[in-house]
């Protein structure tokens, strides 16, 4: 197929350069995969990462507090 739409193309590079992802995944981001895409409770996140529940409990509340901040603008003000 040909090229995209020059307004598709400027909105992609707006989004990238708006809200860059990080190289490294940091632990908030870690653990709230394993809750989210692996289903897995406290308990089992923190035996896998063999971390106490109250760090994993703690982690995913930074992890879910840092990804509402980031998606704030995308749905405007509350």
């Amino acid at each position: 197929m040909g090229k995209p739409a020059p307004s598709a193309t400027r909105g992609n590079r707006y989004q990238r350069n708006k809200y860059p992802i990080p190289s490294r995944r940091t632990p908030q981001q870690q653990v709230l995969e394993l809750a989210y895409y692996e289903g897995l409770a406290y308990q089992n996140i923190a035996a896998r990462r063999n971390e106490p529940v109250g760090t994993i409990k703690t982690q995913i509340a930074l992890g879910l507090s840092t990804l509402k901040t980031a998606l704030r603008p995308c749905w405007g003000p509350p």
